[in-house]
């Protein structure tokens, strides 16, 4: 998917459109255009070149969909990094990136200011906010956009050729860096238009960092069939329940988290939603319960699940909304040209229903890891991509998530998924929030530890959660010792951090 030529295609056929909703901003296919193209243009003269790498650190704003597109228009690579991370994480990527520029925003100066010192590619920084503030060598983005030409790019680009860098969270180790080409953008609007019927009459609100690959992915189907995208600037739920008022959002994608906090808002039904006609949970095992409860409170909308990651770009599986009802638990059937597979330990594919690990393979995953063979190998093998995620395929092609297999717990020699558990603890009337993880025990070699957040205004005792779990959970799978927390922790797209347990 060559980003640049669809985007031109809907600033043509739509010029006065919104493409992008933001706060009170509006920006239509034609603005955007014109604004990325006088962005691109900039970095040419600067001597940036097709294949040079450009950090993009910002927060969910205008200015990041801008500067992507004009990333991409040059056939430059987008690395796109969570403007939270210290100047610590940040450093190395540049440096293994090789990064030539840097588009952010002004308030990074501290860290620009030591990343010019450290990392000796880095030429070139495009910085926003300024508002009159000395920048010296560096240029205003505010400026580019209102003087520099607006000329269409012309420079030959290819599908094989790298379009994206996404560093993932380095929760093992070092980050690294997934490496997509343009072809790999083609991926995730394709499988959103087959399975959820996403169309131009569609406002997709983008919930989730623009930093994390549902930012790209939700810009290139944007474009690619010409809907409009509400940009949400944090996830609380406040914000979220307003933009879909004001914005008559249709479909919203994230966390399960994301939705438990919209379901603990007082005074919810001053919000107007009618407007939503789907929304999607993915990036953790999804409780069914709630995604019952959210049907309940919004009857007008329907739930679904999605499958994948990163280096998968990134949907390996979506719920089919024809078939959402009756397979609300799964996280959905293969998305097209991806092909799935569950084996056990010795890499023997396993009956439908049995557990194992899931691997796929299809022309979503990834190119590999940037300057990272071995880690490449270790995740791909005879062209399957290994997830290292446990679930089981039904005899329709449905898969159902369980969890990590380096989360999974062992007690006595019985495997205990902590989805089971959090799905127990979740329906219990009182509990908002939950998380299982497995801790040393001299006798049965690992138990289960559960945290509970209860909503708001709710009290419970130890005794009574556990009572529950028992009628509900094998004597093996019960948690051993219970912890009440005010809440969990996050990491930045919502998912609970459980190795901060």
């Amino acid at each position: 998917m060559i980003v640049r030529d669809y985007l031109e295609k809907q600033a043509k056929e739509k010029p006065t459109k919104p493409a992008i909703l933001f706060k009170e901003e509006k920006i239509t296919f034609s603005d955007l255009n014109i604004l990325s193209n006088r962005v691109a243009n900039r970095l040419l003269k600067l001597g940036v070149k097709k294949g040079d790498r450009i950090v993009l650190l910002l927060q969910n704003c205008p200015e990041f969909v801008v500067a992507y597109f004009a990333i991409l228009k040059i056939g430059a690579i987008a690395v796109v990094l969570d403007f939270r991370l210290s100047p610590a994480e940040m450093e190395p990527i540049f440096q293994d990136a090789e990064v030539s520029a840097l588009i952010t925003h002004v308030r990074q100066k501290p860290f620009i200011d030591s990343a010019i010192k450290i990392v000796r590619t880095l030429q070139h920084i495009v910085v926003t906010g300024v508002e009159g503030q000395d920048i010296r060598n560096w240029h205003s983005y505010e400026e580019i956009i209102e003087k520099e030409s607006s000329e269409n790019i012309s420079i030959p680009l290819e599908e094989e050729g790298e379009s994206l860098y996404l560093y993932t969270s380095g929760t093992t180790g070092k980050s690294k860096g997934v490496v997509l080409t343009n072809d790999h953008l083609t991926y995730f609007p394709e499988t959103l238009l087959h399975a959820v019927l996403m169309s131009e009459r569609d406002i997709y609100g983008l919930v989730l960092p623009m930093s994390h690959i549902a930012g790209p992915c939700i810009l290139n189907l944007m474009v690619a069939c010409g809907m409009t995208v509400s940009v949400i600037d944090e996830m609380k739920p406040k914000k979220i329940l307003v933009a879909v008022q004001n914005h008559r959002i249709t479909y919203i994608s994230g966390p399960p988290s994301i939705y438990q906090l919209i379901l603990n808002i007082p005074n919810w039904e001053r919000y107007d939603c009618s407007s939503l006609r789907a929304i999607s949970m993915m990036g953790t095992v999804v409780p069914e319960q709630l995604m019952k409860e959210m049907q309940e409170r919004y009857p007008h909308l329907q739930p679904v699940q999605g499958y994948g990651a990163t280096e998968t770009s990134p949907l390996l599986t979506m719920t089919h909304l024809k078939d959402a009802p009756r397979k609300m638990a799964s996280a959905g059937k293969a998305a097209p040209r991806a092909e799935l597979k569950i084996i056990d330990q010795d890499g023997k594919e396993v009956e439908a229903g049995q557990i194992g690990e899931i691997i796929a393979r299809g022309p979503q995953i990834m190119k590999g890891y940037f300057k990272n063979p071995e880690a490449t190998a270790k995740r791909i093998k005879n062209g399957w991509y290994y997830t290292g995620d446990l679930g089981r395929l039904d005899e329709d092609g449905y898969l159902y998530i369980v969890g990590r297999a380096d989360d999974m717990v062992i007690s006595g020699g019985l495997n205990v998924y902590p989805s089971e558990v959090e799905t127990v603890l979740l329906s219990h009337p009182k509990v908002r929030e939950a998380a299982a993880v497995g801790i040393p025990d001299a006798k049965r070699g690992q138990v289960v530890k559960a945290i509970v957040v209860l909503k708001d205004g709710q009290k419970a005792t130890r005794r009574e959660i556990l009572s529950f779990c028992k009628e509900r959970l094998s004597s093996f799978k019960m948690p051993r010792q219970l912890e009440f927390k005010d809440s969990l922790p996050k990491s930045s797209i919502g998912k609970i951090a459980k190795r901060q347990f």
